[in-house]
């Protein structure tokens, strides 16, 4: 939010007297700051003709409006924005805008209700030539600051509240702490002693800090404490030997959240110690401390490097929260900055699941931190209590949503649902009655609930639905006075208030004990802020939490994206709980289905029979377009490795994502090493073994190509790639051949340039050229070479000879790898003959209308109908031309 402070400063004193004159605001014998803060609180707590306070954002409005043309394009020239990958300035083109453009644009940005939504308009095709964007990357890199005139960095915008309504100590620069340091107000010491998995924690930090090692990071589960652990290690270790700590937090209010820590642990240490501040504007410690917790957005300044080490002359250690954001290049470009100026320091990240890197980028997060120090499962924790058991409820709402042009534009961009579509799903209401309806169902069930909402609308229309039937609820959002929410908050724990709708409160460092119920009825394709939503139910009753927390997330059709036909992100249980937890999900699911009435739906097919669900809908998505049905596949991306020539891929299927993490980052870390054992274990993951080997042969020699691909924005050409790039073992035999998948080739208007092979079991479609290209080789050479039952490693040095001598073997360029390679072990498994196309009249044999009916009822109901229309037109069209005679015939046959 660009607060009414920021709209204000750079105005001369007499000018924001008249603004406040135009309202009615007492402006008599009032500094330029105080003047500032009476109107921002005054507009603030005045009420629209509807009686809603129009709180922060109705007031920066409302100063928008006053502004004039002048005015409004000063602030636009002086302000930097900051979204979620990059932080835009106004270009020269704002100075081409009249007045009212200029106050609608800042009205726009004023508003704006979060990171996402100021990309969206400064990305729009009404506003985007008015701003230019630098690759400041991260979406939690929204930093704070106010205009000038208030003595601070001129140009950062403040998103979060005013200071005058927080408590003292959140903006003090420095604090004296430890065993007889005084605590400010509205702090307490923390009582007891750690807990077992905090204090092996520790002695794993700190055997590493007296090991030559000089990196590494802290795993432990999101609610597990990770900075309570990390701060003990940092005073009982770190400042007892002499040395000094540097905090890196990427939010304000993870800053002060670590500022907290270290005070109210302050008792642990053997000696005072001074903790100092390093953040935007003024809030710059300019005095050495023992302890200094910094904004990264702050020290990603090249100058602000410069000047804390010019205050602070040296670290002994650097710890890193959520450093899982790290492979940001800002990130990066700060940790190397810091690595150049302070010698000998160690680095330690802090992190709930590194595996879950920033869509995979865990080759670059390793090289950043090393190993993992020490990491404690989630499962042992939520037996003792300390963090509550998700049980996830996933709801369809069987709404269909279109996304537009711009949508899918930004979707690809941004790696989730733009704020238009957000917002066009929030408005849907049929959508809303059924959320609303399953809160107030089971309300006693569910207990005391915390809804997730889109939009202020949004929230607001589902509390005046719930309140209809009876139940008592209350809605939250930014533009409601601190004291306000801090009261319905208050009723919130007290029970008094059963459900609390918020709007983008409570996702990150909100303490909400007592929470037994989480809804989702903000959709999201974002793993981080799913996570960070169920979040708020996950502390155990050790913490003054709940034993269980029930987790309802409600999931839609969308159209018009690669993601709507490869997977449903969150649609599954198992899904949703792998988003939660970075664990292993079957042990949670059994330890969730013995505590209560929601049993887990987990996928028992057969790895083989997934692949080859996979290489047919992969095909089919190839050559058939976009009604393809592919959303039962759960898939959500691929790890590849390997150049183009040589490609090998492992499928990450919705159950598979966390244990494929691990299982990689293990591949490549050994790899990098030259430590991996021939003895490693494949177990726990849904994919043939042929197809895993063949991916980490290829890490082994290649791991520095080692990369993740999600299907978010995946074009058809990855996924084409993709299907190359899945190793196969190469049996020929007999195959079955599902109907639809038979349905679909017969109907594929590229049939007559490929053929339907039987390898391994599966029907996987190749084109004619490429098969014929490599039997003509096999048969010339191959054979001769190699003999008719030749082994893996004699084939696999064969086809990469073949490929490599391009100018002898021109027929071979465009043939992929791993149909090559496929096709030769095909044949040499089964005695020197290539595999022989599936003939036609064999696949367009008419199947029993029992056997149609069969299988339809396997498919979800959405996709039954497209299925009818392929069995139609492949098999039936004959028999019966008119599709309503042959679904009748199916119906009563």
């Amino acid at each position: 939010m660009l607060a009414t402070k920021n709209l204000l400063s750079p105005l001369p004193k007499s000018r924001i007297a008249s603004i406040a004159d135009q309202f009615g605001i007492d402006t008599s014998n009032l500094s330029k700051k105080n003047l500032i803060t009476r109107i921002s609180l005054s507009l603030a707590k005045r009420s629209d003709d509807n009686g809603n306070a129009f709180g922060r954002t109705g007031a920066a409005k409302l100063i928008c409006e006053k502004l004039t043309r002048v005015e409004a394009i000063n602030i636009l020239k002086s302000t930097k924005f900051y979204g979620e990958e990059f932080i835009y300035s106004s270009s020269g083109a704002v100075y081409e805008l009249n007045a009212d453009p200029a106050r609608d644009l800042l009205i726009e940005l004023a508003v704006a209700e979060n990171e996402s939504v100021l990309d969206a308009i400064c990305h729009s095709k009404k506003w985007r030539k008015y701003f230019n964007e630098s690759e400041y990357e991260g979406p939690d890199q929204v930093q704070g600051g106010t205009s000038e005139g208030e003595g601070v960095d001129e140009g950062e915008l403040m998103f979060g509240e005013d200071i005058e309504s927080e408590p003292e100590w959140l903006h003090a620069l420095s604090f004296d702490a430890g065993p007889a340091g005084e605590l400010p107000d509205g702090l307490t010491r923390t009582s007891g002693s750690l807990f077992d998995h905090q204090r092996r924690s520790v002695d794993a930090l700190v055997s590493w800090w007296h090991s030559d090692k000089d990196k590494g990071v802290l795993c432990l589960p999101t609610g597990a404490g990770k900075t309570r652990t990390a701060v003990h290690f940092a005073l009982e270790s770190v400042l007892s030997e002499g040395g000094k700590v540097l905090w890196l937090a990427h939010r304000h209010e993870l800053v002060n959240q670590a500022v907290a820590a270290f005070l109210q642990n302050g008792h642990v240490a053997a000696t005072n110690f001074r903790i100092g501040r390093f953040e935007a504007g003024t809030r710059k410690l300019e005095a050495p401390a023992h302890v200094v917790v910094a904004s990264i957005p702050t020290l990603a300044r090249a100058e602000n490097v410069d000047r804390l080490i010019g205050i602070h002359e040296s670290f002994s250690l650097i710890i890193v929260d959520e450093c899982h954001h790290a492979v940001a290049p800002s990130w990066k470009q700060l940790l190397q900055d810091l690595g150049r100026v302070i010698v000998g320091e160690k680095l330690l990240g802090l992190s709930a699941t590194p595996t879950r890197t920033a869509e995979g980028e865990v080759s670059q997060l390793w090289k950043l931190f090393g190993d993992i120090i020490h990491e404690e499962p989630l499962l042992p924790l939520m037996e003792r209590g300390i963090l509550a058991h998700p049980r996830v409820v996933t709801v369809p709402t069987n709404e269909t949503f279109e996304a537009n042009g711009e949508e899918r534009r930004l979707f690809a961009k941004f790696k989730d649902l733009p704020p238009s579509l957000v917002k066009r799903i929030a408005e849907d209401e049929t959508r809303n009655a059924l959320i609303a309806s399953k809160v107030v169902k089971d309300a006693v069930k569910w207990g005391q609930t915390l809804i997730f909402a889109a939009t202020i609308e949004h929230a607001r229309d589902l509390v005046e639905r719930i309140r209809d039937v009876g139940l008592e609820a209350e809605s939250l959002d930014c533009s409601a006075p601190r004291e306000g929410r801090l009261a319905v908050v208050e009723r919130f724990k007290t029970k008094s208030l059963p459900v609390l709708v918020n709007v983008g409160l409570f996702t990150e460092g909100t303490d909400l004990p007592g929470v037994q119920t989480v809804f989702l009825a903000r959709p999201t394709m974002s793993r981080i802020l799913f996570q960070q939503m169920v979040g708020r139910g996950l502390r155990g009753p050790a913490l003054g939490g709940t034993a269980d927390c029930n987790v309802v997330a409600f999931y839609d059709n969308v159209r018009g994206l690669v993601q709507d036909q490869l997977a449903s992100s969150f649609s599954s249980e198992r899904s949703a709980l792998a988003a939660i937890t970075g664990e292993e999900t079957d042990d949670l699911v059994e330890s969730v289905d013995k505590k209560g009435d929601e049993s887990s739906t987990v996928d028992a097919r057969p790895a083989e029979q997934r692949m080859q669900e996979l290489i047919v809908a992969l095909r089919g998505l190839d050559s058939g377009g976009s009604n393809v049905d592919v959303s039962a596949l759960r898939l959500v991306g691929w790890w590849q490795a390997g150049d183009a020539g040589a490609l090998r891929a492992l499928p990450v299927f919705e159950d598979d994502l966390e244990n494929c993490g691990a299982f990689v980052a293990r591949v490549l870390h050994e790899s990098l090493a030259n430590t991996l054992s021939e003895e490693f274990e494949f177990d726990g993951i849904s994919v043939p073994e042929a197809v895993m080997r063949a991916f980490v042969a290829t890490v082994q020699v290649a791991p520095r190509t080692t990369q993740y691909c999600s299907v978010i924005g995946a074009d058809k050409g990855d996924l084409r790639r993709l299907a190359g790039a899945v190793e196969l073992d190469g049996t020929a035999g007999k195959m079955e051949v599902p109907l639809l998948a038979r349905a679909r080739w017969l109907n594929s208007p590229e049939r007559a340039s490929k053929v339907l092979l039987p390898l391994n079991g599966q029907s996987v479609d190749v084109c004619r050229r490429d098969y014929d290209a490599v039997g003509a080789i096999w048969r010339q050479m191959g054979m001769m070479l190699l003999g008719s039952s030749p082994d893996e490693q004699s084939i696999t040095r064969f086809v990469a000879g073949v490929l490599a001598a391009k100018d002898r073997f021109p027929e071979m360029t465009d043939v992929p790898h791993s149909i090559a390679e496929s096709l030769i072990r095909a044949a040499g498994s089964n005695g020197g003959t290539m595999p022989q196309p599936v003939a036609d009249d064999e696949l367009a044999a008419v199947p029993p209308l029992a056997e149609v009916r069969k299988e339809l009822a396997t498919l979800r109901s959405e996709h039954r109908v497209q299925a009818l229309r392929e069995y139609h037109q492949a098999f039936f069209m004959t028999q019966q031309p008119d599709y309503a005679d042959f679904v009748t015939a199916l119906i009563c046959g």
